[in-house]
C-alpha cells in the first residue's frame, strides 16, 4: 500500500489522502478514498501502466491489492520497460487484423483499421504487425475505391504502396481505369454529336 501511495505522489505531486487535519487523512486512509490520479493533478502526463499500478496497490480491499512488494517492482519495472505498451500494441495490432480477415470490404472498416494501427504505432513504433497490417489495409481500400469508381481515391492510396508490387499493380488498375473512362466519355461524346 504505502508503496502505491509513494508511486501516486510521485505521479501527481498530490498526497493520495489529502486532509486538513491527521484525523482526516487517517479517516480517508482506512476508509480508501483515494482520488483518482488524473483528477488529482489533470495537468500532469501520466503513463495509463503507473496510474494502474499505484491504483491497484492502494486498493480499499487489501485482497484487491498487489499481492507484495517483488509484484510491485516487478510491474513497476514492466512500466518502465515499456513491455505493456509492447503488449497493448500487439493486442490492437491483433484487432486490426481481425477486421482485415473478416472481408467486411467497405471504407468504414478501412478507416476503423487505420485508427486502430495508429493507435498501436503511438503505443510502440517498431511493432513488426504494423507495416505488413497497414500494407494490406492500403492495397484493399484502394482495390475498392477502384471498383467503385472512385479513380482519385484509388491512386492516392496506391501511390502510398509506391515502391512495392502491390502499390504498382494498383496504379496499373488505376491507369486502365482511367484509359476506360476516357474512351467511354468519347464514345459518350460521339453517341450524342451524331
Amino acid at each position: 500500500y504505502l508503496l502505491g501511495a509513494t508511486l501516486y505522489y510521485l505521479l501527481t505531486g498530490a498526497l493520495p489522502h489529502p486532509g486538513d487535519t491527521s484525523h482526516e487523512v487517517l479517516f480517508k486512509a482506512g476508509m480508501g478514498i483515494v482520488p483518482p490520479p488524473r483528477q488529482a493533478n489533470p495537468d500532469r502526463e501520466m503513463p495509463e501502466e503507473l496510474v494502474a499500478l499505484a491504483t491497484r496497490a492502494m486498493a480499499p480491499e487489501p485482497k484487491d491489492r498487489v499481492p507484495g512488494a517483488r509484484e510491485f517492482v516487478a510491474a513497476l519495472e514492466a512500466g518502465r520497460s515499456g513491455a505493456n505498451r509492447r503488449a497493448e500494441s500487439t493486442e490492437i495490432a491483433a484487432r486490426a487484423a481481425a477486421l482485415l480477415a473478416e472481408g467486411t470490404a467497405d471504407y468504414s472498416c478501412f478507416a476503423e483499421v487505420e485508427k486502430l494501427l495508429g493507435q498501436a504505432r503511438e503505443l510502440w513504433t517498431p511493432n513488426p504487425a504494423i507495416p505488413p497490417l497497414a500494407e494490406q489495409s492500403t492495397a484493399r481500400h484502394a482495390e475498392l475505391a477502384i471498383e467503385a469508381g472512385d479513380l482519385t481515391l484509388g491512386r492516392l492510396l496506391a501511390r502510398r504502396l509506391e515502391g512495392r508490387d502491390s502499390g504498382t499493380r494498383l496504379l496499373g488498375l488505376v491507369g486502365r481505369a482511367e484509359a476506360r473512362r476516357r474512351r467511354s466519355r468519347r464514345v459518350q461524346r460521339v453517341a450524342t454529336t451524331s
